[in-house]
């Protein structure tokens, strides 16, 4: 802002002297007062400011929050209307005129009533006490009443007949000294005769100016002389003089013709006049205009409209001003404690800069200061003037040229040194008006560095100079010599071209040295320097390797004080030489010092990026000053101090501060205490009958709380007008607290859970200064205990003690006996428990052990049903074969059947649905039955409904041993020549399934089973679900032999959200019906979520064993591939090697352990592993194998027994790549072996071709080689990288290992070296900007000339080229 504007230096001593002329500055409230016409303003006995406004209702302002009261038209209690004329405060509170009546305030509700004559509507616009209890109001159009409180009755002034009561318009009234009732209105002047009741005009004598009856006049003041001031619409000032009794002297002041809406007086001083449109004027008590105050543009302390509306001053002296329409401002005495530049648009002088870097002054007692960025100003306060150096016409000096100064140095013998940073030093000897510019070009003087920093003189008068990059010089303005110092002590400590932020020199000509390194001493007698540092670091702690030294400055008792960046404020003592880090535990020690000096009173003033800082040495207390205390910015510039005898100049990036040490103006009026709310349980309390609250928490002596009201918060309020922001308070809590809990600027208080009791909230607050109250203001609070704790709950809780012992102790008695006969029945449970548990684990671990053989039953079998060279045998021996083959298949169920149930045990069973074709899946499963009920001659039939969906979504497995154990217990009891029908029927919204929905009909598939077999009995068919159950009269064919086929079936329906329903009588036939839902299962679909995992259709695949049967193709592999079989079983192992070994090289081991040594020494192109073996199982030897870089890569099948859900994630998760159950297929698994060896091809095939090989090697040559690139890749830094580093890394010989690169790639190892080097820096050279030396020896090369001239052999461009023409390329495409 300053930029734009321009400025002169003025002192804010308020004077106290009548007639010299005032200056006020005026800053902004708070923003939600808003921009209504502002009316009328008073203060009450809390210190809240009201403010009534035109429009915008009443406002209350605690010099911080703003509420406003509008009227509600909802709401009786809410204020009559929302335009206020005026306000009065009396012993009976606040009462607001209104346009719809005068209204009362009621601070313990907040609400407000109206009063107004009866059958009349008035418009209130003026108000005034008189008499006790009696309130006079004015109004327009509707007369004068006088208003009794103490009733609430209204009786009316009569009136002149002269005048029309529509047409009458009172604007004010006021009360003088002798109790007369002065009223303005558009007919002029009147006075009320209180005893007659009536009012009358006030004659004026000796007239020799208008007659102020005569005139509309708009308000009214009674000053402490007596006088009354009329102000007018449109003929200025009015004053009339004390004295008269039936006429008056008057004095006409024609000061404005515009409308005077407020008069006030001011501190018994002045007389305060705010008009419409003409600005705020102060005036004496003869009429003349002290100062008039105007908006100006871009002022920011003036005035913020020239419609001032109404004006109020309150006991601390503060001036309101409440505009039309800019909301309110205030003048406040203590509000700025720094004087400072300040604008003036009215004198026309050059810009003023914002940053002051450096002030001096001269002999002439003209101040100079210097810009960052605005070069050098000069003030002589005698002419009032500026006198800006840069300007080529000044008459000062000429030659200055640099707008950049860093600081300003004034000389013992009055010569002007300029510190510029990027021109040199500007050197203005005493009595000229040339400036000499000494820089890195100058005769007869030069520097190496033209950025100059700090100046010094030592006491022989030699001045030194501190600079960024240059180091240090002096000059000798005696002799004119100026001395760089560079000599080897400098340069040993990095100071002849070193950074030097700050140069001084102490008493004895020790010349101190600030710098970004630490802190010097330099003896320019003894041509020593000293490092401070080490006894820096040791005081702070070693917190910092280097740290940045800002400020030095010699105190009076020659201690040196040093400011540093970031570590505070440390001293060093010259007598002791010592360091001391000064304000422990406190946030100086983290702050930035930019400047230092002391005053005369003694005090240390440090200059921060966090405001000023008044420090006191003896007590180690400091108090920071911000913009909230009138600097005007918080930051103040490095060399920024200027100290003469009674004032401190200090430069901050927003202008010029200066005051008098001694004379800051300190705020000794004590803030208001008030609580604002009560908060129970975080939910704001409001007064009314059921509330804790009978009336406002600030009228209130004691607060009762419930038991259940023990959490609450008390917000409070210090009122206060002058940087309330900043008040800080204390509370504590008697019965609870210990002592006082000081919170800061914090204004709650918050208490949970308080236990019922007595206690006592004391609260204090300090204004911003730190002026405690002097008495806490308190409040009473109980917590009343809970019902259940009163005296007559206490006795029935003996009595209900006394009791419930007795029943205790028989309810003992009754449970020891219960106790045994439980402990009874729990033995005998347990026993069945565990005897079906071990039968259970029986079955499961034949069932593992049947697998196996299973396996070579079932394999050997199907090739032989297969093989075609065999249809030649008799028809009975194929018949015999289908029968086993059949009959195999059918244990294989069986024991899938125990595993189901033991996985349905321990809750490892998933469903896993999916969508199938309905007519398929039947006829499938049927055609197992086909040819047994052909030879039994069993009517066997299914019949499928027209409109059946062709889709269904089931678990195709679970779904496949449903169905298969209701056939088999069908034809299990069904005899010769009977009949079994199959009946697939849907119902679209006609089934009810309890698992899904109860009371909604669902659609859903029904599948009924119906045999002519032998049925069960009734009394049994309630238990044929049920574990190993099995009834009388053969009905166990309905059972299946193990007891537990339909408790799987009635699981896995349930699993589905169906349900089974069985249907039979004996002798002639049974009835399993199954429905399954038509609906969305809650499963996902084509997904199954395993151990939280979400695994997907392949995955699943690998995971049970099941994949897409495809014919194995016996490609013809360029080499025959390498397969290791790791399986105990020996005739399995062989059984395995029968089948692979005319498609691969077989390797065989019995167990875990032999197979991992066979893996480590052949390393074979697949693994195929039992699970369970001796001495090292299956997945610990994959869990090795993939650990190891020489067999990480190779793909490992599983074939175990082992099918639970956790044994196949833990098979993933050790590494194998397929998990296959058995028995398995030979068919899938060879599949799965082909798939494998492919994958491995393609992989290779795409590593060479992106590494630009040309590979001639298939198979197991291929890893070799891939093996090789990787160790090269590793190893691509090392210059000295040959053949043999190679072979050792890879177990080979070097003659083995030279012949298979040559033999594979066509190059020998050194060309493959040298081809991976320049393909490695041909992609950084692409991807990072690495340096063409930096690129050789990282891929390897031992020099750059040499890595230069084979890259051009291998690209045609020398590395440069590339990497340019790779750049133009890429821009070249993204433009396209």
């Amino acid at each position: 802002m300053y930029r734009f504007l321009s400025f002169i230096l003025i002192t804010l001593f308020f004077t106290q002297l009548n007639g010299q002329k005032p200056s006020y500055l005026f800053v902004k409230t708070n923003p939600d007062i808003g921009n209504r016409a502002i009316t009328c303003m008073i203060t009450d006995s809390n210190n809240h400011m009201w403010i009534g406004t035109y429009g915008g209702g009443l406002k209350r302002y605690d010099g911080l929050n703003v509420e406003t009261y509008n009227h509600d038209p909802f709401s009786k209690s809410s204020i009559s209307s929302s335009t206020v004329f005026d306000l009065i405060f009396n012993n009976q509170g606040l009462w607001i005129a209104t346009q719809n009546g005068i209204n009362h305030f009621n601070p313990n509700t907040k609400s407000f009533s109206l009063f107004k004559p009866i059958s009349e509507t008035i418009s209130v616009h003026a108000l005034c006490e008189t008499d006790n209890d009696i309130l006079v109001l004015g109004t327009h159009q509707k007369g004068i009443y006088f208003f009794n409180t103490a009733d609430n009755t209204f009786e009316k002034i009569s009136i002149p007949k002269s005048i029309d009561e529509n047409g009458l318009l009172i604007n004010d009234i006021v009360v003088d000294q002798l109790s007369r009732i002065w009223v303005g209105s558009n007919y002029g002047v009147f006075i009320i005769d209180k005893n007659a009741r009536v009012l009358s005009k006030v004659s004026f004598r000796d007239l020799k100016t208008k007659n102020p009856n005569n005139t509309d006049v708009l308000s009214l003041e009674n000053d402490h002389f007596g006088n009354i001031w009329i102000g007018t619409a449109e003929d200025g000032l009015f004053k009339i003089l004390p004295g008269g009794v039936n006429s008056f002297g008057v004095e006409h002041y024609k000061i404005s013709n515009k409308r005077i809406f407020s008069i006030k007086e001011y501190d018994n001083r002045y007389m305060l006049l705010g008009s419409e449109n003409d600005g705020f004027f102060v005036i004496s008590y003869d009429g003349k205009v002290l100062k008039r105050y105007l908006k100006e543009k871009e002022s920011q302390f003036g005035i913020r409209s020239n419609s001032i509306w109404s004006i109020h001053s309150d006991s601390s002296n503060r001036i309101w001003l409440g505009f039309y329409d800019q909301g309110l401002v205030k003048f406040d005495p203590i509000h700025f404690k720094f004087k400072f530049l300040q604008n003036n648009s009215q004198i026309k002088t050059q810009p003023f800069p914002i940053s002051v870097s450096s002030i001096i002054k001269d002999n002439n007692d003209r101040i100079w200061f210097s810009s960052v960025d605005n070069g050098v100003y000069v003030y002589d306060s005698f002419q009032n003037e500026y006198t800006h150096l840069n300007d080529s016409k000044n008459k000062i000096a000429n030659g200055l040229n640099s707008l950049d100064i860093t600081s300003l140095f004034i000389d013992s013998q009055q010569n002007i040194w300029v510190a510029s940073w990027y021109d040199g030093l500007y050197f203005l000897r005493n009595g000229t008006k040339n400036f000499i510019n000494i820089n890195t070009n100058s005769t007869p003087y030069k520097l190496i560095s033209n950025r100059v920093v700090s100046f010094s003189e030592d006491t022989k008068g030699i001045i030194w100079i501190g600079t960024f990059e240059g180091g240090l010089y002096s000059f000798d303005i005696n002799t004119d010599k100026l001395i760089h110092y560079d000599d080897q002590q400098f340069i040993d400590f990095e100071l002849e071209k070193g950074n030097i932020r700050k140069v001084t020199a102490d008493s004895y000509d020790n010349v101190w040295l600030g710098t970004r390194k630490g802190l010097y001493r330099y003896n320019p007698k003894a041509k020593v320097i000293t490092s401070i540092n080490e006894k820096i670091k040791k005081a702070i702690n070693n917190f910092g390797s280097n740290f940045i030294v800002f400020s030095i400055y010699e105190d009076t008792n020659n201690t040196i004080w040093i400011g540093t960046d970031g570590y505070g404020l440390l001293s060093y003592s010259p007598n002791e030489d010592k360091i001391t880090w000064h304000g422990e535990g406190k946030e100086i020690r983290n702050m930035s010092i930019n400047a230092i000096t002391q005053t005369y009173d003694g005090s240390f003033w440090l200059g921060t990026d966090n405001g000023l800082i008044r420090y006191d040495i003896d007590t180690d207390h400091y108090r920071i000053y911000d913009r909230s205390d009138g600097l005007l910015n918080n930051t103040v510039n490095k060399s920024s101090f200027y100290n003469e005898q009674n004032t401190l100049y200090f430069g901050t990036i927003g202008g010029i501060n200066f005051f008098n040490p001694i004379d800051i103006p300190k705020n000794e009026t004590l803030p208001k205490v008030t609580f604002q709310k009560l908060k129970v349980s975080n939910n704001e309390v409001g007064v009314s009958k059921n509330s804790p609250l009978k009336k406002a928490l600030n009228q209130l002596d004691t607060l009762i709380l419930k038991h259940n009201q023990s959490s609450f918060s008390i917000d409070y309020m210090g009122v206060s007008h002058t940087r309330s922001e900043k008040n800080s308070y204390a509370y504590m809590l008697d019965g609870l607290d210990e002592d006082w809990n000081y919170v800061g600027q914090q204004r709650s208080a918050n208490y949970t859970n308080i236990k019922p009791g007595d206690y006592i909230f004391r609260l204090k607050a300090a204004n911003n200064d730190g002026y405690w109250t002097n008495e806490p203001k308190i409040i009473f609070i109980k917590v009343l205990s809970p019902w259940w704790l009163s005296w007559w709950a206490k006795i029935l809780y003996v009595i209900i003690f006394i009791s419930l012992g007795y029943y205790i102790y028989r309810l003992i008695i009754l449970r020891i006996s219960e106790k045994r006969k439980a402990d009874l029945e729990r033995g005998q449970r347990k026993q069945n428990e565990e005897l079906n548990t071990k039968k259970i684990q029986f079955f499961t671990n034949i069932s593992h052990e049947f697998r196996t053989p299973l396996t070579l039953i079932l394999n050997p079998l199907e090739s032989l049903i297969k093989d075609k060279h065999i249809t030649n045998l008799p028809s009975e021996i194929i018949d015999k074969h289908k029968i086993i083959h059949r009959n195999t298949k059918r244990l294989k169920r069986l024991i899938d059947e125990l595993m189901d149930f033991r996985k349905m045990e321990f809750s490892e069973l998933k469903v896993k649905i999916q969508e199938v074709d309905l007519v398929k899946i039947m006829t499938n499963i049927s055609s197992n039955y086909i040819e047994e009920a052909n030879f039994r001659n069993i009517d066997f039939q299914i019949d499928f409904e027209e409109s059946l969906p062709k889709k269904i979504k089931i678990d195709t497995s679970m779904f496949d041993k449903i169905l298969f154990n209701l056939l088999s217990n069908a034809f299990k009891a069904t005899s010769e020549n009977g009949k079994i029908r199959v009946k697939v029927s849907y119902h679209n919204q006609g089934l009810f399934f309890p698992l899904i929905d109860e009371n909604n009909a669902q659609s859903g598939f029904e599948f009924d089973i119906t045999d002519t077999g032998i049925g069960i009995n009734k009394k049994n068919l309630k238990n044929i679900f049920d574990r190993f159950y099995q009834g009388e009269e053969n009905n166990e064919l309905y059972y299946s032999g193990t007891g537990i086929g339909l408790e799987v079936v009635k699981k896995f329906v349930e699993y589905h959200k169906g349900k089974i329903v069985v249907k039979s009588e004996q002798g002639v036939g049974t009835s399993f019906k199954v429905f399954i839902p038509d609906t969305k299962i809650q499963f996902y679909e084509n997904e199954q979520l395993v151990n939280g995992k979400k695994l997907s259709q392949l995955q699943l695949k690998n995971l049970s064993g099941y994949a897409d049967e495809q014919p194995f193709e016996n490609t013809k592999l360029s080499e025959r591939n390498t397969i290791l079989i790791v399986e105990d079983n020996m005739e399995l192992r062989e059984y395995l090697k029968f089948e692979l070994k005319s498609l691969y090289k077989v390797l065989e081991a019995a167990n875990g352990k032999n197979g991992l040594e066979i893996a480590r020494k052949n390393k074979p192109d697949i693994i195929i592993a039992d699970v369970m073996m001796p001495e090292m199982d299956g997945f610990q030897m994959t869990r090795l194998l993939k650990s190891e870089k020489s067999t990480m890569n190779i793909p490992i099948v599983m074939l175990t027994a082992k099918v639970g859900e956790s044994d196949r994630i833990h098979g993933i998760d050790s590494g194998a790549d397929i998990y296959l159950k058995k028995p398995f297929s030979i068919d899938l698994l060879k599949t799965h072996l082909l798939q494998l060896i492919k994958s491995k091809e393609r992989f290779y095939e795409t590593y060479f071709n992106s590494l630009d090989l040309e590979i001639k090697a298939t198979g197991g040559n291929k890893k070799i080689l891939a093996d090789v690139i990787h160790v090269i890749n590793e190893n691509l830094s090392k210059e000295d990288l040959c053949v043999q580093d190679i072979a050792d890394e890879l177990a080979l010989s070097r003659s083995k290992l030279y012949r298979k690169i040559k033999e594979l790639t066509g190059k020998s190892a050194n060309e493959m070296i040298r081809k991976m080097r320049l393909e490695k820096s041909k992609e950084l050279l692409e991807i990072t900007e690495m340096t063409i030396g930096e690129i050789c020896y990282k891929v390897g090369f031992s020099s750059p000339s040499y890595y230069t001239k084979r890259f051009k052999e291998h690209t045609g461009l020398i590395p440069k080229e590339y990497r340019l023409h790779n750049k133009e390329k890429k821009e070249l495409m993204i433009e396209e």
